[in-house]
Parts: C-alpha cells; structure tokens; sequence
C-alpha cells in the first residue's frame, strides 16, 4: 500500500470516508426516528399499553435526534461510533423492555434483529461496528433476564442476534475492503498517468500540477521556493557511442542518484530527455545551490556499465527561487533554465545560479559574480 498511498492521498481518502460515514449515520438516525413513530402503530395493534410505550419511544427518538445534530458538528467524526452504540443501547433496551410488556415476546425478536443490523450498518469504523456488535447482544440480554424472562427463551432471542452479528461483521467488512480497493485502484491509475515509465519519477505534468499547488500554499505561508534545473551531459553522444539501451540505463542511474535529494515535501520530475527539474519547498538560493553541489558530486560519481568499459556520467545544473510576484512557475523555469545553459557553456558538470529579480519583469544578467566557490549569474 505504501508504494501506492502518499500521506495527501490517504488523508484525502479518509476525508472522504469521514463525509460518507457522516452521511450515512445522519441518514440512519434520521429514518430511526421515522420508524420509531411508526412503531407505536404497531404497539398499539399489538394492545400494548401506549401510556408505558410512549415515553419509551420518545426517550429512542430524543437520543437519535441528538445523533443528527451531532453530525452536523465540524470534527465530530470520533464520537459518532459512541454515539452509534449508545443510540443503538438505548433502542435495544427499549425494545426488550417493550418486548417483556406482550405475551408473544417472539414477534419482538425481529425488531430488535432489525434495530441490531441498523446501528452495525452505521458504525463509521470496522472496530466501532464490532463494539456495537458486543453491546446490542449484551444490553437486551440483561434488560431480558432482569425483566424476569425466562433463560432458555432470552437465549433463542441471543441466537438470532448473534447470526446478526456475524453476518453484519462480514458485510462490514467486505465493504471496507470494496471500499479499500477501489480507491487503490483508482489511486494507482492516477500515479501511472503522472509518472515517468523509465525512470518512476514523476512526469512534466504531474511536476506542474504540484508545482501550481505549492506556489498557491507559498502565497498563504511566504515560505520559499527554489528550482533546480538539471541535464545530463554529452548524453547524445553516450546514445551515439553505446546504444539507446545503455542511454535508458544512464537515465535511471541519474533518477536514482536524485532521489535521496528531494524530501517528501519536494517535487522531482523527469521533464523530458535528459532533462530533470527539482522544486525545493522551503529552500533559499543559498541551499538550492548546496542541493546542486551535492547532486553533481553523487552523479559524477556514477560509473554506468556498458560494452566495452562504463559510461561516466556527469550533470550540469542551474538553480534559482521563486520571485515574490510570481504568480507561476514558468518564470523561475526560465531562469534556471538560463543558469543552467550557462552552465553547459562554461564547460559543464557545475551549478550555476540565478539570483530571483526583486520586481516582475526584472531581466537575469548575463555577467557573472563570483561568490562562495559558485558563480552567480
């Protein structure tokens, strides 16, 4: 699951869970206390006794209207399973105390089978619903037996229960692997469209897409954001020299030498070719430039085999950071992507940097600065 299920992608999928599971409960309570009204047609052709039935009803309807106002409490997710059971408690004890008031008790037991599936049904989890599941064949069976009825028929009555349970224990659970699977399958297909075949990087679509929500999130927080362009040198003439086959080898080698650079936090894609891009939450141009020194050194030291001997692999780099007014990231794209082509003209396999203008439209120069060991554009 884990190399499927990011923690955005998770956290979507158990938000959406939270909604269902609120729509579901609220929905649940709702047709509760319709039922419940209805019930009291039922006691009274059963000639039960309305002025000890009614407050009995009442009590199961209030707690279940307390149940719909609690779903529409922002957050209240955690306490809908407790508030699941103990609706569920108080209609099972309502139902055996009504079932001790007729003398045919077995025309209750469907009631509270009923009242049992129900509430199982509503619980938001798997664990919530096996809590229900104890106390719906805990509370009848005491409020039976306190209530004076016979053993032998409150276990006839715990039987059915207990069949109830097991096959509400199933369908819950099938449905949260349905469930489960689904969004995996759905989440899969999504991942395939957005990642690079060779190299399991993302693709320039999905580095875009990511790269418009962290500029949207870096307008509310003004955290920083640097971009690192990179290309793989002289890499048409190891496609000329060992075969397109040894270039796909290099390509991955390089993705791989990526990987343990960008944090979860950060967007590394594969932009076409030999060309990769880094989108560094957080980073200055000062780290953005550290980052690159030390992507160089672990690509040059790469030695890809090949026939005859290894393919050396170096990269050339060009980095910058998001300006203020930026309102894409094109942009700073271009910039690194200057950087990046001085970079090549000055003998490849280094960083170069282009310093963010303070004002839109401010043009890189083309003069370099020394500067720490690094030139800066």
């Amino acid at each position: 699951m884990r190399t499927l299920l990011c923690c955005d992608e998770f956290d979507a999928y158990v938000k959406r869970r939270r909604i269902l599971a609120r729509t579901i409960v609220r929905a649940g309570f709702i047709a509760g206390i319709a039922f419940n009204m209805l019930f009291l047609l039922f006691d009274s052709w059963a000639d039960l006794p309305l002025s000890q039935t009614l407050p009995l009803r009442a009590t199961w309807s209030a707690v279940l209207l307390s149940g719909v106002l609690l779903t529409c409490i922002p957050r209240s997710h955690d306490g809908l399973a407790w508030m699941v059971g103990a609706a569920g408690c108080v209609g099972a004890w309502v139902m055996a105390r009504i079932t001790l008031m007729d003398t045919n008790t077995l025309r209750h037991v469907p009631g509270l089978i009923t009242l049992f599936i129900a509430a199982v049904g509503m619980a938001p989890t798997i664990r919530s619903a096996a809590y229900v599941i104890a106390l719906l064949v805990v509370v009848p069976t005491i409020t039976l037996l306190a209530g004076g009825m016979e053993p032998v028929r409150v276990l006839e009555a715990d039987a059915f229960l207990i069949m109830a349970a097991l096959m509400c224990a199933l369908v819950c659970h099938l449905l949260e692997q349905g469930q489960l699977r689904a969004f995996l399958a759905e989440r899969a297909l999504e991942r395939r469209a957005s990642t690079d075949a060779l190299t399991g990087l993302a693709n320039r679509e999905h580095f875009f897409r990511r790269a418009e929500g962290e500029l949207a999130r870096r307008t509310r927080s003004g955290a920083a954001l640097a971009v690192l362009m990179m290309d793989v040198d002289h890499f048409k003439h190891v496609n000329d020299t060992w075969g397109h086959d040894a270039g796909d080898r290099v390509l991955t080698a390089v993705a791989e030498q990526l990987r343990p650079h960008a944090r979860e936090t950060d967007v590394l894609a594969r932009t076409g070719g030999e060309e990769f891009v880094l989108l560094a939450v957080g980073a200055t141009l000062g780290d953005a430039v550290e980052i690159g020194e030390r992507i160089r050194a672990a690509v040059g030291a790469l030695r890809v085999s090949a026939d005859p001997g290894a393919i050396p692999v170096t990269i050339s780099v060009g980095c910058t950071t998001v300006a203020p007014d930026d309102t894409a990231i094109d942009p700073a794209l271009k910039r690194a992507d200057h950087a990046l082509y001085q970079a090549k003209r000055q003998g490849r396999n280094r960083v170069m940097a282009a310093p963010t203008p303070p004002l839109e439209g401010t043009e890189v120069r083309g003069a370099a600065l020394e500067e720490g060991g690094h030139r800066f554009l």
